[in-house]
């Protein structure tokens, strides 16, 4: 399995503040599904750029493996999304010369896939029987 976690997704139903869960389907049209991103993150060239990325969202972390595509939640894509490192300001004799953050992480989403809502499989080829996007 490419992802550990601290804990369980909810259980199917629970919609939770954090979008872990938010399927669609009825009773009658058998499991509810949920959307999980096909995310790849790469690896870098420094040893902490090789090691295993931790997303945490109230107070739910897991651990992407880098370099293998993984499943994840719109919530934990959006925090990848947003992880920046740098930005800053340098004084000059001409003014104050700002430098931009840059992103964190290098990663590709590859699309999307519905999957069993809470469940915690997070491997795309074990849910090749469901479509993708």
């Amino acid at each position: 399995m490419a992802i550990k976690q601290d804990e369980t997704l909810p259980a199917p139903g629970d919609t939770g503040e954090d979008g872990a869960a938010g399927g669609s389907g009825t009773k009658d049209s058998g499991p509810r599904m949920e959307t999980r991103y096909r995310v790849k993150i790469n690896s870098g060239p420094d040893v902490a750029d090789k090691q295993q990325v931790p997303l945490t969202l109230k107070g739910k972390t897991i651990l992407l493996a880098r370099d293998t595509e993984v499943l994840i939640t719109k919530p934990f894509l959006e925090i990848l999304e947003h992880a920046e490192e740098g930005g800053y300001e340098v004084p000059t004799e001409q003014g104050v010369i700002t430098i931009p953050p840059v992103r964190r992480y290098a990663y590709s989403v590859f699309g999307e896939v519905q999957v069993p809502e809470g469940s915690l499989d997070t491997a795309p080829e074990k849910n090749a029987n469901h479509a993708t996007a």
